[in-house]
Formats: structure tokens, C-alpha cells, sequence
């Protein structure tokens, strides 16, 4: 009750009657997350971010040979233009998993596939 009286008082002093502020307020950011999440563009900020930082995330070299194509179900399929660089990736998927969930910041991808000539 005291409180409803200082906001009284506090209103007539200032000419403008305040609401008090509501107990279930939420952040603004988990709001949105919730409607990128129902809309499906969270999926497409991962993929954005991916390709825009594949040359961060392989190196110029292997990003000159090589391309993500798509993300579907936490998998990462990346295009590679020739056998050899096949091999390569193979040998450091592991590594490049974990790069890659730290640019995204995330560990929404959780296996990778290459397809040889897909680029």
C-alpha cells in the first residue's frame, strides 16, 4: 500500500502516473531468439557465418579448393574440388569440426561430410 501512495504522490508531483513495472518481464534477446528459432533463420545465421568464415576456418589455400554446401540434420557438407583434397580434410576433420563449432559458437554441427566435385 505504501507504495501505491508514493507513486501517487510521485505522479501528481510530476504530472505523469506511472505504472509499476510488471514482476514477468523477459529480456528482449531471448525473445527474439525464440522467433529466429520459429522462423528457421537461426539455421540460416549459422550457415551465413560458416561461409563467410570458411577461409578463417581452413585457410586461404584449402578454402581456394573447397566449399560448404549445406547443413541438415547437425551435418556440414562441404564440396572439395579434387580427391586429394579428399584426403586431406578426412585426415583433419576432427580439427576442423571443432573450429567450426567454435566460429559458430555452437555445437549445433556435429558431424561433417565431403563430396568430392560438388564445389
Amino acid at each position: 500500500m505504501a507504495t501505491d501512495y508514493k507513486n501517487k504522490i510521485l505522479g501528481e508531483f510530476r504530472g505523469v502516473f506511472e505504472s509499476p513495472p510488471t514482476r514477468d518481464m523477459h529480456p528482449i534477446a531471448s525473445g527474439v531468439v525464440r522467433f529466429l528459432k520459429s522462423a528457421g533463420l537461426d539455421q540460416k545465421a549459422v550457415e551465413s557465418r560458416i561461409m563467410s568464415d570458411w577461409a578463417l576456418i581452413v585457410g586461404d589455400f584449402y578454402a581456394a579448393h573447397s566449399t560448404p554446401l549445406s547443413i541438415q540434420n547437425g551435418t556440414l557438407t562441404i564440396g572439395v574440388s579434387h580427391s586429394v583434397y579428399l584426403y586431406e580434410f578426412q585426415r583433419q576433420k576432427r580439427d576442423l569440426l571443432i573450429k567450426v563449432q567454435k566460429v559458430i559458437e555452437s555445437k549445433k554441427i556435429r558431424k561433417i561430410l565431403f563430396k568430392v566435385g560438388a564445389q
